[in-house]
């Protein structure tokens, strides 16, 4: 079902089934399709970076949390009023990052998100992966033609600076980058660039923020030293990168 999400590294952190039954019979509901399949076959971790993916145990908690405080404080819009203040106690929270929650309505069978900086709540798919694929859209500004996902497990990172507010400097850093042939697979975006690194189980991202550039570095926490990384480093380096955290 999620064969066309590249996964970062080799290690998976998945979940036993037996805890997504648990989660059900205390909701007294099924996960919503696609849930549990995405939990036993890619686990715990983020998708695209920023979006969490709830555990069974958080659906529960962030569920309970966000219907009972928007039951009661309900100042939203919905495109034919099919999330409102008497229904948003049915909804699961399925996935979010710092700004947004996906959510999935049992009965309607749909998937929506509800944008802390936005008063509509859209309809974005009928299944998870539609959903998940809106909410980095929504997260992002624009959508992303690679879906990628990290495993929570042994993962090293850092992130590096580029003092630099000339946008055309990212030409010039992406050639080199390139250059390394550290990547299999590489997207350039509105704002930057995501290297997918097969051989250091990781991956680079490159922002352009308006007034510096900021690289994040994500490799397996096995090959934190290898001669590859290294490489990357010093390449980042001569770029004029420095270490930031």
């Amino acid at each position: 079902m999620y064969e066309d999400i590249y996964v970062i590294g080799n290690k998976l952190s998945l979940v036993d089934p037996n805890e997504i039954d648990k989660a059900e019979q205390q909701l007294g509901q099924k996960m919503p399709p696609g849930y549990q399949e995405f939990m036993t076959q890619l686990g715990r971790g983020t998708y695209c970076t920023w979006i969490e993916l709830l555990l069974p145990q958080s659906v529960i908690q962030e569920s309970k949390h966000w219907q009972e405080m928007w039951s009661q404080h309900w100042n939203r819009t919905s495109r034919n009023n099919t999330i409102n203040k008497e229904n948003i106690h049915e909804c699961l929270w399925i996935a979010k990052d710092n700004a947004n929650s996906l959510v999935h309505h049992p009965s309607q069978g749909k998937y929506f998100v509800i944008d802390r900086d936005d008063d509509d709540v859209p309809f974005v798919g009928s299944t998870l992966a539609e959903g998940l694929k809106a909410l980095v859209a929504n997260r992002h500004g624009y959508p992303l033609s690679i879906q990628y996902f990290t495993p929570d497990i042994d993962r090293f990172t850092e992130g590096l600076m580029l003092d630099e507010e000339n946008p055309d400097e990212l030409e010039n850093i992406i050639t080199t980058i390139q250059h390394l042939n550290l990547h299999d697979q590489f997207e350039i975006h509105e704002w930057g660039v995501n290297f997918f690194l097969k051989d250091i189980l990781g991956y680079l991202s490159i922002d352009y923020t308006g007034s510096d550039y900021v690289a994040d570095i994500n490799c397996d926490e096995s090959v934190k030293s290898h001669e590859k990384v290294e490489m990357l480093y010093q390449t980042l380096n001569e770029l004029g990168f420095e270490e930031y955290y």
